[in-house]
């Protein structure tokens, strides 16, 4: 593996050649094969040219889901898996599990992807942050908790040149080595 990722239910790895594989909790279609079973060994994922992934979810009642996110050559984001808070970034909470790859509305000029428990973020190349999911502790950064099905582009002072994400909050590093955070 080039980079692994992980979420609390399941993992995926990046191959060479932007191959990405995930194993474990499968009950969201998370790991994309088309399925719902458990893997205990490695699957591919359904999308190809990846430069990073982003598996999300949890699975503790009541609230439990998982999805995956990966970021590809072309700069654009592509989901999969549960949808209940808004985290495949395509406009709505519909609540039908995917295995299907659903391109993240209006957002092409992706260069790094993170994510938390249920809400997903992106640094864009003009160094703009990007959120959407849940955002019940204001982990997206618009100042309020309202959910985000779509990106939601956060209000920083400068661009920013590297992200993280917990399972409730975000941080950007901006160019100017400032930290700032928002969320839990």
């Amino acid at each position: 593996p080039v980079s692994l990722a992980l979420a609390s239910s399941h993992a995926c790895a990046l191959l060479p050649g932007g191959v990405g594989q995930c194993w474990g909790a499968n009950s969201f279609r998370q790991l994309g094969d088309g399925t719902t079973t458990d893997r205990s060994t490695a699957t591919t994922m359904p999308v190809s040219s990846i430069v990073q992934i982003a598996p999300s979810g949890y699975s503790v009642p009541p609230y439990t889901g998982g999805s995956t996110c990966a970021l590809t050559t072309g700069d654009t984001v592509s989901c999969w898996g549960s949808n209940d808070f808004g985290q495949l970034g395509n406009g709505n909470t519909n609540t039908t599990t995917t295995s299907t790859p659903v391109l993240v509305a209006n957002l092409t000029d992706a260069a790094e992807i993170v994510s938390g428990r249920y809400h997903v973020c992106v640094r864009k190349r003009t160094g703009a942050v990007a959120c959407w999911g849940r955002n019940e502790y204001g982990q997206i950064g618009d100042g309020t908790n309202n959910t985000h099905t779509s990106p939601f582009t956060v209000s920083l002072p400068r661009p920013a040149i590297h992200i993280g994400a917990g399972r409730y909050h975000t941080c950007a590093l901006l160019d100017d080595d400032s930290l700032y955070c928002w969320g839990a």
